[in-house]
């Protein structure tokens, strides 16, 4: 269960690294650290796209233990996107 609560100061926000959305499945999700999100993802049909909020641009993800260099990260929404097939662990580091 995850609960939400509201409040009037919108500074604080869900935190500076989650899963912002995905077109495939979230299978599992959490923070290894402050600074390391690990998730696994299962595209839907072949592929999947993934949005990761992250206050910061990380400085590494990685996809399956390998280091993804196709990712990108948008200043402006402050997201990086990383694409994936089949079954995929991301990891993303922030420092």
């Amino acid at each position: 269960m995850i609960e939400l609560e509201m409040s009037s100061d919108p500074a604080p926000g869900v935190g500076d690294l989650y899963i912002g959305s995905s077109d495939g499945f979230v299978l599992a999700a959490g923070l290894g650290s402050a600074f390391r999100l690990v998730c696994t993802v299962q595209a839907a049909v072949t592929d999947a796209t993934t949005k990761i909020y992250s206050r910061t641009r990380p400085v590494k993800i990685l996809v399956n233990d390998r280091e993804d260099r196709d990712w990108s990260y948008d200043e402006e929404s402050l997201t990086a996107t990383v694409r994936t097939s089949g079954t995929a662990k991301i990891e993303v580091f922030l420092r």
